[in-house]
C-alpha cells in the first residue's frame, strides 16, 4: 500500500491535513497562537470579501477549532470557496475532506478531482496524494505508472513521503522497472529527512544487501534512528539484535527496552518475546532497561 500524510507506516502513505497542509498554507498567525476576536473578525470580513487566502485560513480555523468552535461543514464551505478561485492549498484541503468524508459525504472521485487541480499547480502534497489514488485505484482507474509519475514530481521537490513512496515503487516494480539501487536512493533521501518508515526500510536494505552493499554498521545506525522515532518494527529488530548479539554485543537490558517499546505499540511478536525476556532479567538489568512495571 502507499503513505497519504496521516501517519507513516511500512507502506505507501498520503499527506494529511494538519501537517504539511498546515505548513504550506498562509496561516493567519504563528504556530500555536490563537487568533484574537478582532483578528477573527478581520479574517471573516476578508473571507466574505472574496480573499482566497483568508477563505482558506478561515477554513483552517473551523477545521482545527482554533479560535472558533470546530465546524467541519463551515471548514468545507470556506475551502471550497478558495479552491474554486484556484488556491492550490485550499484545493488540497478540500480534496482531503472529500477523501475522508469530513464535513461532506466521502467521494473518492471528487477527492481525486481536487487533488489533481492542486497537483497540476505543483503542490507536492497533492501530487503525492493523487499518486496514492492512482496506486490504489481509488476515485480513478488504477494506473501505477501514473502514480509513479506523481510521486516523482513530489519527490523531486523534496517531499519525504513521496520519496518513500517512489522508493516502494522501485523496490516492487510498481509502475516502474524494479530497481533496488533506485529504491535505496529514494529511501535514503526520505530517511535523511527523518521519516521513520524510510529509515527502517533503508536499514533492512543495508541488512540484506539489496540495492546496496551489505553494511551492518549502516543497518544498525538506521534501525536505531527509526526506533528512536517510534517505529515498532525497528524497535523489535533492534531488540532482537541486542538479544542475540547479532552485529552488536549482546545486551539483555537494551534488548528488553526495545522489545518492550515495540510491544507497547501492539506488535504481536514483541509482546510474546517481552513475556519471555521479563523472567530472565536480573534486578539490575531491569533497572537499566527502565522497566518499572
Amino acid at each position: 500500500m502507499p503513505i497519504v500524510l496521516r501517519f507513516v507506516r511500512s507502506a505507501l502513505s498520503r499527506a494529511r491535513f494538519g501537517t504539511a497542509a498546515l505548513a504550506a498554507a498562509v496561516v493567519l498567525l504563528g504556530p500555536g497562537v490563537s487568533p484574537s476576536v478582532a483578528q477573527l473578525g478581520d479574517l471573516v470580513r476578508r473571507a466574505e470579501g472574496g480573499n482566497m487566502q483568508a477563505q482558506n485560513n478561515l477554513g483552517l480555523a473551523y477545521h482545527s477549532g482554533d479560535g472558533l468552535a470546530q465546524d467541519f461543514s463551515q471548514a468545507f464551505h470556506w475551502y471550497e470557496r478558495a479552491a474554486e478561485q484556484g488556491l492550490a492549498i485550499a484545493q488540497h484541503n478540500l480534496a482531503l475532506m472529500y477523501d475522508e468524508g469530513t464535513g461532506v459525504s466521502a467521494d473518492a472521485r471528487m477527492a481525486a478531482h481536487w487533488y489533481r487541480r492542486a497537483a497540476e499547480q505543483g503542490l507536492s502534497i497533492a501530487q503525492n496524494n493523487l499518486g496514492v489514488m492512482y496506486d490504489e485505484g481509488t476515485g480513478v482507474d488504477r494506473d501505477q505508472a501514473v502514480a509513479a509519475k506523481w510521486y516523482r514530481s513530489a519527490a523531486e521537490q523534496g517531499l519525504a513521503l513521496s520519496q518513500y513512496n517512489l522508493g516502494m515503487a522501485y523496490q516492487y516494480g510498481r509502475g516502474v522497472s524494479r530497481d533496488a539501487s533506485e529504491a535505496v536512493r529514494w529511501y535514503r533521501a526520505a530517511a535523511q529527512q527523518d521519516l521513520p518508515g524510510a529509515q527502517q526500510i533503508l536499514a533492512m536494505m543495508y541488512d540484506l544487501g539489496r540495492g546496496v552493499d551489505n553494511d551492518e554498521a549502516q543497518a544498525m545506525y538506521w534501525y536505531q534512528r527509526a526506533a528512536e522515532q517510534g517505529d515498532s518494527i525497528a524497535q523489535y529488530i533492534l531488540g532482537m539484535r541486542y538479544h542475540t548479539g547479532e552485529g552488536v554485543p549482546a545486551d539483555p537490558a537494551n534488548a528488553f527496552k526495545w522489545i518492550a517499546r515495540a510491544a507497547d505499540q501492539g506488535l504481536e511478536q514483541a509482546t510474546v518475546l517481552k513475556r519471555e525476556l521479563e523472567g530472565e532479567l536480573t534486578p539490575n538489568q531491569r533497572a537499566e532497561a527502565g522497566e518499572t512495571r
